[in-house]
This record gives structure tokens, C-alpha cells and sequence, in this order.
């Protein structure tokens, strides 16, 4: 089940998994209010915070330090570049080796994860369906899953 949240500045889809949920969000403060997308992420309570975005992306967010601000919001926030519209590259999956388990590892327990990259999209929805595929999900729950109210929208 896909639950929206779009009661804050940043509308982002909430994926249950067990007891644990994964949020897929756009990036905070790109064509909204930096302060109110921060704190959007922050009522969600995620125990990781995987970004997507390149560094170059990172750069160009207007008035946000992201690389400063996302850590303040979680126990774990994960750099893992993914240039859009492009298969995952070799440095890509080796971080994800890493991560990956990281993030498997909270969701299983109940915990909370936010995966956002820079519409909350593509990206992000791609990395929410190869989680829950390596969490053993059958392709078409994947589907029905990741397909969130936002997801027609692209």
C-alpha cells in the first residue's frame, strides 16, 4: 500500500514494508520552501536518508546545504550518486553493497527509510523497487507498491 503525504510543502509517497516504511521524495527545497521540505523529512523520522542526487546536484540546490542539513536528520544519511536516466555504474553498486544492506537491515526491523533524488521519480522510485525486490517482494507487489499517487504524475 502507497500512502501520499502531501500535507507539507514536499509531497513525497510512503511505501509500508512489514512494520517499516520506505519514503520516495523529491528533493527538499527545489521550488519550495527549504525550511518546511526539512522538516517534512524530519516528521517522517527516517532512520536512513539515501540521496540519489551527484554532487554537481547537490551544488545547484538553491539556499540548502544538503550535504550539511540531511544529516542532522537521521542516524545514517547515505551519499549514493545515480545519474539520471542512466543504469546504475560500477561505483553505484558498490556502495550499494554497502548501503543496501544498511537500508535492508532498518526496514526489516521496523525502521524507516527515505530514498529521495531530484522529482522523487525516477530514481528514487527505481532504488524503492530494487529494495523491496532484494527484501524477496514478488515483481507485481513491487509494482502495485511503487506505483504511488505520485507516480502517475511522471
Amino acid at each position: 500500500m502507497s500512502l501520499a503525504c502531501a500535507a507539507s510543502s514536499l509531497p513525497f509517497d510512503v511505501i509500508s514494508f512489514g512494520r517499516g516504511a520506505l519514503g520516495v521524495a523529491p528533493c527538499p527545497g527545489l521550488g519550495r520552501t527549504p525550511g518546511a521540505d526539512l522538516q517534512a523529512m524530519a516528521d517522517f523520522r527516517p532512520d536512513a536518508i539515501v540521496t540519489l542526487l551527484s554532487a554537481q546536484e547537490l551544488k545547484l540546490t538553491p539556499r540548502l546545504d544538503l550535504a550539511e542539513a540531511l544529516p542532522r536528520l537521521t542516524g545514517q544519511w547515505h551519499h549514493c550518486p545515480l545519474r539520471a536516466g542512466a543504469a546504475p555504474g560500477a561505483r553505484f553498486e558498490r556502495q550499494w553493497a554497502y548501503v543496501g544492506w544498511q537500508v535492508r537491515q532498518i526496514l526489516r526491523r521496523g525502521g524507516r527509510v527515505l530514498l529521495h533524488c531530484d522529482e522523487g521519480r525516477g530514481r528514487a522510485r527505481w532504488l524503492a523497487a530494487r529494495l523491496l525486490g532484494e527484501l524477496g517482494m514478488g515483481a507485481a507487489e513491487i509494482a502495485a507498491r511503487v506505483r504511488g499517487p505520485r507516480a502517475s504524475l511522471a
